[in-house]
């Protein structure tokens, strides 16, 4: 009697030790299942304004940021571009030769990329801050030395100005013969022109020419482009 007793108290235990681990298991399982249900309801309820970075924020919330980038594009776009071109460097400098060169550099720029000035260059004759062109032509003159002809028309092309003022016959100074070159002027107005010249003085203005005998306004009119009196 005593050991059926023991034997159905044992199979009491085990079948006890069964309905504990059966419960941690099923207790187990629903944790996990409850993690997964709240977590998945997390991530629905998630703005989708908050997976949005900082930046896009920004551009959302000002809308003069967005016009501002554009703004920066379109500058940049209609920035001109610059060229390459060719100069042709010479005389008193270390490294004559032709330097390619963008088109927004300027005369300081080559001269450098040319080695720089030679000790015996006159520097007061090149002007540092003219803008390269290309097919431009720079000499670079020793002290005491003229530049050659041919670069002075090449740079007196890049100043249409200057170019007119020097094909300027300069009425106070010209000989006969130079102003017979003027469109209405003869021998005899020539020589009349440098009468007046000697008698009254230097001609003031241009307009001083119409007091020469034999000179008149439609004269004057013909060749009042062709004539100055030197530095006014």
């Amino acid at each position: 009697m005593v050991k059926v007793w023991y034997r159905l108290k044992e199979k009491a235990a085990t079948h006890s030790l069964q309905i504990g681990l059966i419960s941690t298991s099923l207790g187990v399982v629903l944790i996990v299942v409850s993690f997964f249900l709240l977590t998945t309801t997390r991530k629905s309820e998630i703005n989708p304004e908050e997976l949005l970075d900082d930046s896009t924020e920004e551009y959302l919330l000002d809308p003069t940021a967005i016009e501002e980038g554009a703004e920066t594009e379109n500058t940049e776009e209609s920035a001109s571009p610059t060229e390459e071109v060719y100069v042709d460097v010479k005389g008193a400098v270390k490294k004559p030769g032709v330097y390619a060169v963008s088109s927004d550099m300027r005369m300081m720029d080559v001269i450098e990329m040319a080695g720089g000035f030679l000790v015996s260059a006159d520097q007061s004759q090149i002007n540092l801050a003219l803008k390269l062109v290309d097919q431009m032509v720079v000499y670079v003159p020793q002290i005491g030395e003229e530049p050659p002809t041919s670069t002075e028309e090449s740079l007196s092309s890049l100043n249409p100005e200057s170019e007119e003022k020097e094909s300027q016959i300069n009425i106070n100074t010209a000989d006969a013969q130079q102003l017979q070159e003027l469109n209405g002027i003869g021998e005899k107005k020539a020589e009349k022109i440098i009468q007046y010249r000697e008698e009254s003085g230097s001609f003031q203005t241009i307009e001083d020419l119409k007091n020469v005998s034999g000179i008149g306004d439609k004269t004057f009119e013909s060749l009042k482009d062709l004539i100055t009196v030197g530095a006014e």
